[in-house]
């Protein structure tokens, strides 16, 4: 209890009191009060009344602070999640499917979150507290849910599973992170062996029939896609003094994974894994058009054109960095002979999204609905730290952190997006 409302309960102990004694002594003497008494009675009352607002208030306050002191590791994981580019709403968990034959997965919009798939359970800073814990050693403030989880596998710098509880903050600021993510692509967890994902292969064409007359089958056509997740993963260096002695060492080896995975995501999720594993940009499926050359606002209106009459809506379009620059520091006008300006999208494109990154090929334009591209993870994030192997961490006392996911990416309907190539500045 704070002082404040100890001090407001005593003043209206004390006020209490003194009407109390004012009461007492008039019933003693059996008489009304007196005029000085009612005036006294009066300001007596008006204090307490005024303390009592007053300590209501204070008392409401206290418990939102007492409340915000048990969700502060929560809101900060939040507000660096909205600043990422997640939303202000409340968590969600996205939609749950199950197969035929009993497998699970969980599909999750740009808003849903992975840490949210746990029924509420959530620690924050869940891995930043794990991977502190293998390099420090478990002591008594260790987290519960950290030294439960680490049961699970070897505790001395060895690799360990980080369940989806625990990092599913990371894996959330990674997917915000990720010009993917903030273009809207989805995320399927998969926790079954059965990885095969719906696509679309034919568009429905509708039709009139006479009365009685029969439907001629349509042209729709659902098929199927494997998703085969890859290893994806960096290794973060850093000092056991660091590990040891720093208040927000857990918080920094967070973002550094997360902005890592963002742009590993990135990479290969526009290019692919290889092989017969193209990306978005390799994809034989995907329309493209070439030859474009200097790139001019009227080449992205021609190719949302060209989707709407798929009957598709993209969402926007992923640029290399020279490229959105170019194409939004086009000018009009002179300067001298007319005003100058920046030259606006067409109305017809201008509620589009435009996102950068130098994981799109500089000569490469990817338009589309990037709801219909998904990234498919099958397991949580793997944790291995070594003392020794490369760099002599052995000798400097560091240790060397490996973070590793497996992720594949599936073209949901192809028609949905276009490329354009050959594009300059």
């Amino acid at each position: 209890m704070s002082k404040k409302i100890t001090d407001l309960k005593e003043q209206i102990i004390q006020a209490a009191d003194q009407v109390r004694s004012i009461s007492n002594l008039a019933i003693l003497e059996n008489r009304e009060y007196t005029v000085d008494e009612q005036a006294k009675i009066a300001v007596l009352d008006s204090e307490m009344n005024n303390d009592m607002k007053r300590l209501d208030v204070e008392d409401r306050s206290q418990q939102i602070e007492m409340r915000m002191a048990r969700e502060r590791g929560s809101e900060a994981i939040d507000k660096r999640m909205r600043e990422a580019g997640i939303h202000e709403g409340g968590s969600t968990t996205g939609h749950e499917f199950i197969s035929h034959t009993g497998e699970r997965a969980h599909f999750l919009t740009k808003t849903d979150k992975v840490a949210s798939l746990n029924g509420g359970q959530r620690l924050a800073n869940g891995t930043g507290e794990m991977i502190r814990a293998m390099i420090c050693g478990v002591n008594s403030r260790t987290p519960r849910e950290v030294q439960t989880a680490m049961t699970g596998g070897n505790n001395n710098l060895g690799g360990l599973l980080v369940p989806n509880y625990l990092s599913g903050d990371v894996i959330d600021l990674m997917r915000a992170r990720a010009v993917l993510g903030l273009a809207g692509c989805p995320t399927i967890i998969l926790e079954g062996s059965d990885n095969q994902i719906a696509t679309v292969v034919g568009e429905v064409t509708p039709q009139v029939k006479a009365e009685m007359a029969a439907f001629t089958p349509s042209d729709i056509t659902l098929g199927s896609v494997g998703l085969f997740p890859r290893t994806v993963g960096c290794v973060v260096e850093s000092s056991r003094e660091l590990a040891e002695d720093a208040p927000n060492f857990i918080q920094i080896i967070e973002d550094q994974i997360s902005k890592t995975m963002a742009a590993l995501i990135d990479n290969y999720g526009i290019n692919g894994f290889g092989g017969t594993d193209l990306g978005l940009i390799g994809s034989i499926h995907i329309n493209e058009v070439a030859a474009i050359g200097s790139i001019r606002w009227s080449h992205l209106a021609s190719a949302v054109t060209r989707l709407r009459v798929k009957n598709q809506e993209p969402n926007g379009a992923i640029l290399f960095p020279t490229i959105h620059d170019a194409l939004f520091n086009t000018t009009t006008g002179d300067g001298v002979n007319s005003s100058l300006g920046w030259l606006e999208p067409p109305p017809s494109i201008r509620d589009k999204q435009y996102f950068n990154t130098t994981a799109c090929p500089s000569g490469r334009i990817i338009v589309g609905d990037f709801t219909k591209y998904a990234m498919g993870l099958r397991t949580g994030l793997q944790i291995e730290a070594t003392t020794s192997g490369a760099n002599n961490m052995f000798g400097k006392h560091g240790v060397a952190i490996k973070a590793t996911i497996r992720a594949d990416f599936v073209t949901l309907d192809p028609k949905a997006f276009e490329r354009l190539a050959g594009v300059t500045v």
